[in-house]
């Protein structure tokens, strides 16, 4: 029986409108990530869902628009990503070496720069920045981007060898042993580092399968009545207080499990091959927001630590550098618009 072809999906605002959000939750958790109230604690946990639903809609979108893999358009994708990649870890393992250096003894667990960078350039962090994608000092948030293009890679070995339908097993697969290895490492407190129990290996390969596997069920999802799925969603993100079995601190709730998927679906059904006049510059900025936030996001908690600031002013930090993203987004459109001026 001849494979009916997929219907396209060329553009989706909820998605982009999702991951906006996502985008600012994003700086909200670096913002506020050492506050010790009990409220922080919760939306801290429920702020950890972002990488999620990024690598969701990733896989989602892997494919072209009629939903076939084409390896030219995978290779373009993976350079891309390959090349921003590495602009950005070397941006901001030079703006920790700068940021580190004024305030090396002033700021508790702050090494100098040259201690800072004989660590960073050490073959032990550099291989574990290569395998599970450690972050660079102050770009935390990189650990993202380098495990999209692990995700990416693997992904085009996964269709390169025709092994698709292994795709929702082997995602399921792995998030399992996710789960096992966060609850070892909270149960016998293991000391494992954010970098062994989030990577591309362990959250961004598996979530992307999952993205891709929904692509071409979009009929499938428009049946799953909304209000399920929206409740799923936010529920799934503040769970933190039913899971007592989590002894401290964790990466992922077994919320956020569920709550991510209902959300990326949720989205899916609302949005699919719908763009709005706001969707343009929403997926625009989107991207800014996420690689510039921790430049502005670190030297203010830095000062509010050497002020000894209450810490409820570090809300007010996410908004201050939300505020400066998009002061750099406009520069940056302005600065590509004249260009273009220039070049015609």
């Amino acid at each position: 029986m001849e494979r009916q072809p997929l219907p396209e999906v060329r553009s989706n605002c909820a998605l982009d409108l999702l991951r906006l959000i996502c985008a600012m939750g994003v700086v909200t958790v670096h913002s506020i990530a050492s506050t010790t109230s009990a409220f922080s604690a919760l939306i801290n946990a429920a702020l950890h869902v972002p990488p999620l639903v990024f690598f969701l809609i990733s896989g989602y979108f892997w494919r072209d628009a009629r939903g076939e893999w084409a390896p030219e358009r995978t290779r373009r994708h993976l350079l891309h990503a390959l090349k921003t990649t590495v602009f950005w870890v070397i941006a901001y393992m030079l703006f920790t070496a700068a940021l580190v250096y004024p305030f090396h003894g002033r700021v508790p667990g702050m090494d100098s720069t040259g201690e800072w960078l004989r660590s960073f350039f050490s073959g032990k962090n550099l291989l574990l920045l290569l395998l599970v994608q450690r972050s660079p000092g102050a770009g935390t948030h990189l650990w993202y981007m380098m495990a999209l293009v692990w995700a990416q890679l693997l992904l085009w070995g996964i269709y390169a060898r025709k092994w698709t339908k292994a795709r929702l097993p082997l995602a399921l697969l792995l998030l399992c042993a996710q789960l096992a290895m966060q609850w070892a490492n909270n149960r016998f407190a293991l000391g494992l580092g954010q970098e062994f129990l989030r990577n591309a290996w362990l959250t961004g390969l598996p979530w992307m399968m999952i993205g891709d596997w929904m692509r071409g069920r979009e009929e499938a999802i428009r049946r799953i009545p909304a209000a399920p799925l929206a409740v799923v969603g936010i529920l799934g993100l503040f769970t933190l207080p039913l899971e007592p079995w989590w002894h401290g601190g964790v990466e992922y709730t077994l919320g956020l499990y569920f709550a991510a998927p209902a959300l990326v679906m949720l989205a899916i059904k609302l949005g699919t091959n719908a763009d709005r006049p706001w969707a343009r510059p929403v997926r625009a900025f989107t991207l800014p927001l996420y690689l510039w936030h921790m430049l502005f996001v670190m030297p203010m908690i830095t000062a509010v630590t050497l002020l000894g600031l209450d810490e409820r002013l570090r809300w007010l930090i996410a908004l201050a550098a939300m505020a400066l993203c998009y002061l750099v987004y406009r520069i940056q459109g302005r600065w590509k618009a004249r260009r273009a001026g220039r070049v015609q």
